[in-house]
């Protein structure tokens, strides 16, 4: 009987450590809040190497997640000029939802995090 009741308390205790400790298991709180998400960037391109390609690829997905970013906190964005290089400081981290290559065409969706504090002070 007694080890019933440990084996209920331990439970009881176990599952509330998990409740109280999911919200603190994400080290990125920035895509907590959706603004700054970006989903669904599709891209397809074709260059001499399959490496130049996916590289590509992925610099042009934060080129497109920037631009989709700055149209939905940004009222008047048309005399915004950045050059790409700064875009890539601004990205937390890059997601790959699915891709597909041949030898030197790389086809992804990709969703993107961008740091919050990065990009509000670099369009302040």
């Amino acid at each position: 009987m007694p080890s019933i009741y440990l084996k209920t308390i331990l439970t009881i205790i176990l599952k509330s450590f998990f409740f109280v400790s999911t919200p603190f298991a994400s080290t990125n709180e920035d895509c907590q809040n959706s603004s700054f998400y970006v989903r669904n960037i599709k891209v397809d391109l074709t260059k001499a190497s399959i490496n130049e390609a996916r590289f590509q690829a992925e610099n042009k997905a934060k080129l497109l997640g920037i631009g989709r970013l700055i149209n939905r906190l940004i009222l008047d964005n048309n005399n915004l000029k950045f050059k790409k290089n700064e875009i890539t400081t601004l990205v937390d981290y890059l997601k790959i939802n699915n891709e597909a290559n041949s030898d030197k065409r790389y086809l992804a969706n990709f969703d993107i995090c961008f740091n919050r504090n990065l990009v509000i002070n670099f369009f302040s």
